[in-house]
């Protein structure tokens, strides 16, 4: 659940079976689109090492 924080989403419902799970999210598409090139390389690059590129235009 801690990833819905760094993404746009909100997880509504989940199911844990004994060999795989279901999760239903719901995309916050207002939230995203006050969102910057910037902010978006931001959020990856703090869960993802991320290409060079992506690494340099967030410094």
């Amino acid at each position: 659940m801690q990833l819905a924080a760094f993404f746009a989403i909100d997880v509504t419902a989940y199911a844990v079976m004994s060999n795989h799970y279901h999760v239903v999210v719901r995309i916050d598409q207002r939230r995203v689109l006050d969102w910057s090139v910037k902010e978006v390389l931001i959020r990856w690059t703090q869960l993802f090492t991320g290409p060079l590129l992506s690494s340099e235009k967030v410094v």
